[in-house]
């Protein structure tokens, strides 16, 4: 080789290493996990072919202090949920006529760092798993072999934990020997996992806030403890609905013609929640509220966002009302019976209230649904709707005015 030529080389080593030095410093390590546990879980499409989540849940500090939280069998049982914030767990269905049987995930947020590393270091499957050496996943991983009890079985599961920062992920997986000869496909989806904790600690509607110098929305909503001070029936069964998970909604999620109008009007970014009230048959018996929506989105100047009021639709069924009593800087309202018919061919009826409001550079939206109503409840279950969903948007609008004021 020429000096020349190994002149070129060496030049050329030094740029890409340099250009790998400039993405260290663009994008340093991370120090928290400031993200929803569910920003982080794998996808539907980030599975292979043909795998379909069957389930998905959430389950809080909150959640489990209440006795009817239904236990999970998906759950690592086995890492302590001590000042945990939020455990998010997810189950995949293989294929029909596949050779895999299943395949489960979690993952779980803790305020800080050291709280993770205290629940992680005692982490034990028990001594029907054997521990297998595994390539390093986050700042600590383990992986574990089940001891099939019967050695004729044809089959394994593997599962690996790792912690990264202030989140444990755990996945494990379950198929035929032929299919799951070792670890390497769980871990290949904990690895992902890991890259999606290291690539995006923070989710991008927050960065903007953080940008715009405003505090982080998910804290204005109305908290489970608020809802029991409110709902004086099992207030404390509220819990945040499996199906359709919280989550941030960018102004750039609008078709192009709304977004026109909410760039215009300064919008930021906002934040929604669904959740259901978990009771029992009898006790629905006593109870009117099943499902509530609340959202908060935040605009740059208090004129904008009255504007923006103006613009929602609210329930499109019913004639807009006055709210009976102040909400906030000003409020819209609607309220009725809405009718429908299940897959069932069972026609049901129940009572729905929407108001929507502003304090200051806010708007707050609180939608509150009951369950289905026989022909002698519908009056007093449509009065009671409107009076809890009136009483939980004063709330909310209590905890916007605080926000303002704090940030």
């Amino acid at each position: 080789m020429s000096r020349k030529t190994l002149l070129f080389v060496i030049v050329g080593a030094l740029a890409v290493i340099a250009a790998g030095l400039s993405l260290y410093i663009l994008r340093p390590r991370p120090t928290h996990l400031t993200g929803d546990a569910w920003d982080y879980t794998l996808l539907p499409n980030e599975v292979a072919d043909g795998w379909k989540l069957r389930s998905q849940g959430i389950i809080t500090p909150h959640d489990l202090t209440q006795e009817s939280l239904e236990t999970n069998t998906n759950l690592t049982q086995s890492v302590s949920l001590l000042n945990m914030t939020q455990l998010y767990y997810a189950a995949y269905q293989p294929p029909e006529q596949s050779l895999y049987f299943d395949l489960t995930l979690q993952v779980i947020l803790y305020a800080a760092e050291a709280e993770a590393a205290a629940a992680f270091a005692p982490e034990n499957p028990g001594v029907e798993w054997e521990p297998v050496a595994v390539a390093q996943v986050g700042d600590e991983g383990r992986a574990w072999r089940y001891l099939n009890p019967d050695p004729t079985l044809n089959q394994n599961i593997y599962r690996i934990d790792f912690r990264f920062l202030n989140g444990i992920a755990s996945v494990t997986m379950l198929g035929a020997t032929e299919a799951l000869p070792n670890l390497d496909e769980p871990l290949a989806y904990a690895r992902l996992i890991h890259q999606k904790m290291l690539t995006h600690p923070t989710p991008g509607e927050l960065q903007r806030l953080e940008r715009a110098h405003r505090p982080d929305l998910r804290a204005a909503l109305l908290t489970q403890t608020q809802l029991v001070q409110v709902d004086d029936y099992l207030g404390g069964r509220w819990q945040m609905d499996s199906r359709l998970l919280p989550g941030w909604t960018a102004t750039a999620a609008f078709n192009p013609e709304s977004q026109s109008t909410l760039q215009r009007l300064g919008r930021v970014t906002g934040y929604q929640m669904f959740l259901v009230k978990a009771l029992s048959q009898a006790e629905q018996t006593h109870n009117f509220p099943a499902g509530l929506f609340q959202q908060v989105t935040l605009y740059g100047q208090a004129d904008a966002a009255g504007e923006a009021l103006g613009y929602m639709v609210g329930l499109e069924q019913f004639p807009e009302r006055e709210p009976s009593s102040k909400v906030g800087d000003e409020a819209r309202a609607w309220s009725g019976l809405l009718e429908s018919t299940t897959n069932a061919g069972v026609k049901i009826t129940v009572a729905v209230t929407e108001i929507d409001f502003r304090v200051g550079t806010y708007i707050g939206s609180i939608r509150l649904q009951t369950r289905p109503l026989t022909p002698a409840e519908l009056a007093d279950g449509q009065a009671s709707n409107e009076q809890l969903a009136l009483t939980l948007a004063q709330r909310l609008a209590a905890n916007f005015l605080t926000q303002s004021e704090g940030g």
